[in-house]
């Protein structure tokens, strides 16, 4: 079995095709890549993982304890840092009102049932109401009034003011405070099935193409830029300089424990065991 027999998925947002440009476009050194490619959201990409449908995926770290028998997680291609969290976020003229009373009456729009956004909610704010919205569609769904605050992730981060919404909270930044750990958000994972071997090559490889992708930076430019027609450049720099940072290159030991932090908060809310450092590879 080869990297070309595989199937992959990854998020048309910024830092994702940034990081995964030379790969996919036959620049490393050994030019295979997957045979089958989707790019999607990333709560379909979870849901696509549930099915256990690719071999390799993006998905959110939340999305994994369903998905640990069947995947391990790349130590390469991750989504973590500070200063990187979904932000809860409502109407500036609704912001007094909300900002001590997030509670059951409110509905709050969510970018996926699986997605860290929505956990870091629920483990914040035990008793929210949800509506689970497509991610680019939360602050219309604000401004429209169907819902009453909701969770901003990716280029949300900084374009939210200039829609005429105010922070309620910055879920990264409460997770940073209570932990004091990074906030881990996405992952590359790889099927267990695969040859040990298979999934040291593809930790590698990409590796490779991120490497490639910060030495070469216009390199991508147009591929990054097709799947983000909404953002202007400037956002999308920004996207691409917030989350594809050291974290990203290769977790460090310090980076894997705040995913386990973060993973075994959601295990002990199910009661159900703890993970160990088995789920890494490469």
């Amino acid at each position: 079995m080869r990297l070309s027999d595989l199937s992959l998925g990854i998020s048309p947002c910024p830092n994702d095709t940034f990081a995964f440009h030379a790969l996919l476009h036959q620049l490393l050194e050994m030019k295979q890549m997957p045979s089958a490619l989707i790019i999607d959201d990333i709560e379909k990409l979870n849901k696509l993982s549930l099915r256990h449908t690719l071999d390799i995926s993006k998905i959110s770290f939340a999305a994994y304890p369903f998905i640990a028998d069947h995947y391990q997680i790349l130590s390469s291609g991750a989504a973590l840092g500070r200063g990187v969290g979904p932000l809860l976020v409502c109407a500036k003229e609704k912001l007094d009102l909300l900002k001590n009373g997030i509670g059951q009456h409110l509905k709050i729009g969510i970018p996926g049932e699986h997605t860290t956004a929505n956990f870091l909610l629920k483990h914040f704010y035990k008793d929210c109401t949800t509506v689970e919205l497509l991610f680019s569609d939360v602050a219309k769904a604000i401004k429209n009034e169907s819902v009453d605050a909701g969770l901003l992730i990716h280029e949300g981060r900084f374009t939210y003011e200039k829609e005429g919404l105010a922070l309620i909270a910055d879920l990264g930044t409460k997770w940073e405070e209570a932990y004091q750990m990074p906030i881990p958000l996405g992952a590359i994972v790889v099927k267990r099935i695969l040859p040990y071997e298979l999934k040291l090559l593809i930790a590698h490889q990409l590796r490779e193409s991120i490497f490639f992708a910060r030495n070469n930076p216009q390199a991508s430019a147009s591929f990054v830029s097709a799947y983000a027609q909404e953002m202007s450049e400037s956002v999308r720099q920004q996207h691409i300089d917030l989350y594809v940072n050291e974290h990203t290159l290769q977790l460090a030991e310090t980076d894997k424990q705040a995913i386990l932090k973060l993973l075994n908060a959601h295990q002990q809310q199910n009661n159900l065991p703890n993970f160990g450092p088995d789920i890494f590879i490469g």
